[in-house]
């Protein structure tokens, strides 16, 4: 449950993150950050340590997304390498509002090479 004051404060902050992201994204085309803040856990795994602190998987692992997800910008997850214990990397490319043809092209581009 949230309180109003704290609903409409965070609304306020959301405009605040999204009008960087609209600066931001008049000199660029996509932002590439990493998908998650660890590789990918083993099946099963219920915790991760991050920074020496325990964590649930999921919450840990959508961390990244959440952000992107709530300034309403379009994102792609996709691997892009392997750890030494061979799990999965993955990148997340974030794109401008309504240009998904153009976040799914750098994508496709990426997996091609």
């Amino acid at each position: 449950m949230v309180s109003g004051p704290d609903y409409v404060n965070a609304q306020r902050l959301r405009r605040q993150f999204v009008a960087q992201f609209q600066r931001l994204f008049a000199s660029i085309d996509a932002l590439f950050t990493p998908a998650t803040p660890l590789a990918a856990p083993l099946i099963g795994q219920t915790q991760v340590e991050l920074d020496g602190q325990p964590f649930d998987v999921r919450m840990a692992t959508t961390r990244f997304a959440r952000g992107i997800n709530l300034l309403g910008y379009p994102a792609l997850a996709m691997p892009c390498g392997q750890t030494a214990a061979g799990l999965p990397i993955g990148l997340q490319i974030i794109g401008r509002p309504l240009e998904e043809e153009t976040l799914l092209s750098v994508g496709e581009a990426l997996e091609r090479t």
